[in-house]
């Protein structure tokens, strides 16, 4: 139990394994992936809404407003991705993907969460009776999982552009003093 008390707190104060000059900037990395992760669930909820795509999600949408089912969508984002950057942690050792390498590992794993997540939403009926059609038609657990890792990789990439950019910035910033 020790053991998970402190590597909630490391979670909590992005005191990761990195070189003290860097915590401070992968907080804001942590923090921007974060935000990222959660426009993507949101965005994408609004896309399927209003698009129609999925024709069994119909019902659910017909009874939620635009933006609160796409709240909730942002909102189950970022509670699978805790649930992620806390296993990662301890099984990787690293709470986000920064490489490549660390990338591939980390979706992988969120294809698993993703997938227990999706199962839990059905199970536990969060989203209420109108999900049962999409359910019925489509199955529980994979396309959970394949949602969970697609914000995951997109927001991979565009956390770089952001921080690229914000380094770009600091760069510019240090010549002009």
């Amino acid at each position: 139990m020790l053991h998970m008390h402190v590597a909630i707190k490391k979670l909590y104060t992005f005191n990761i394994s990195t070189p003290k000059n860097m915590t401070n900037l992968f907080g804001l990395r942590l923090v921007i992936f974060t935000i990222v992760n959660f426009f993507i669930g949101f965005l994408s909820d609004i896309i399927l809404n209003v698009t129609n795509i999925v024709p069994s999600l119909k019902t659910y949408f017909k009874h939620r407003s635009i933006l609160w089912s796409a709240f909730c969508a942002g909102l189950t984002i970022i509670v699978a991705l805790a649930i992620t950057y806390f296993i990662s942690y301890n099984i990787f050792h690293f709470v986000m993907p920064i490489t490549i390498s660390q990338l591939i590992r980390f979706t992988i794993l969120t294809f698993f969460i993703g997938f227990i997540i999706d199962i839990l939403i059905f199970k536990l009926n969060i989203f209420g009776k109108d999900m049962a059609i999409y359910y019925k038609k489509l199955g529980v657990g994979f396309w959970g999982a394949v949602a969970f890792s697609f914000s995951v990789t997109i927001s991979y990439f565009i956390e770089n552009i952001i921080h690229k950019f914000i380094n770009h910035a600091k760069q510019r910033r240090n010549l002009q003093h």
